[in-house]
């Protein structure tokens, strides 16, 4: 085992001869020839995560490197430095998509801001920086919609209104509030588009009828 972690023996070789020994079937050497084997292969395995993890960290994939890092287990010698390394990047790779973030709010792009805060709580799990600017975000989304829907409604435009809050629901995931007016102006648009087809097809427009139709459907699930 020392032999192997200081690397002075070759993964594949020294498989091949565990293995070719496996093959003889001595009791009780097979036991700790199936050890050893186990040993290597979880060893040889670490190597390759934080070789990877440094190449993607190299390269600037902070989201892969910080899998990678986090993908190297506690009994291997590369255990220390991966850790070290991590906590590094991480605090890098944070930094970074919170200054994104701030950049999209600024401009009033708030569902690139959640996209991207998003994105960063499932690399960076539990962080309270992330998540307290995730709900800042998604608050201004959510009111923003509510607000924008119900001047919509209130000019009797309920497929605007029903627009809107899908998008809102759609950066920011489902809301009570957010779900309620949506079912709420669906009703009432559906009630309307119901209404103006009728009055289509009374008049024999068909084609007005369909089209009406066809963009109602683009607009409700």
């Amino acid at each position: 085992k020392d032999d192997f972690d200081a690397g002075e023996i070759d993964y594949h070789e020294t498989k091949s001869k565990l293995n070719t020994i496996l093959t003889f079937n001595l009791q009780p050497l097979s036991l700790k020839i199936a050890e050893m084997l186990d040993y290597i292969d979880n060893s040889n395995e670490a190597c390759v995560s934080f070789e990877d993890a440094e190449r993607a960290d190299n390269n600037g994939d902070y989201e892969k490197a910080i899998e990678l890092y986090k993908s190297v287990p506690q009994n291997s010698s590369y255990y220390d430095v991966a850790q070290e390394r991590l906590k590094e990047i991480m605090r890098e790779y944070k930094g970074k998509i919170l200054t994104a973030a701030s950049a999209y709010a600024d401009d009033d792009n708030y569902g690139m801001a959640v996209e991207k805060l998003k994105e960063a709580s499932v690399v960076i799990e539990d962080d309270n920086e992330i998540q307290n600017k995730l709900s800042e975000y998604s608050e201004i989304i959510k009111l923003n919609a509510l607000k924008k829907a119900e001047e919509y409604a209130n000019a009797n435009e309920y497929g605007s209104a029903v627009t809107v809050l899908k998008e809102a629901i759609n950066d920011i995931g489902e809301d009570d509030q957010l779900q309620f007016k949506y079912s709420t102006y669906s009703g009432l648009y559906v009630t309307n588009v119901t209404t103006q087809v009728d009055e289509y097809v009374k008049d024999k427009k068909y084609n007005e009828a369909i089209s009406i139709l066809n963009y109602a459907l683009d607009i409700l699930p």
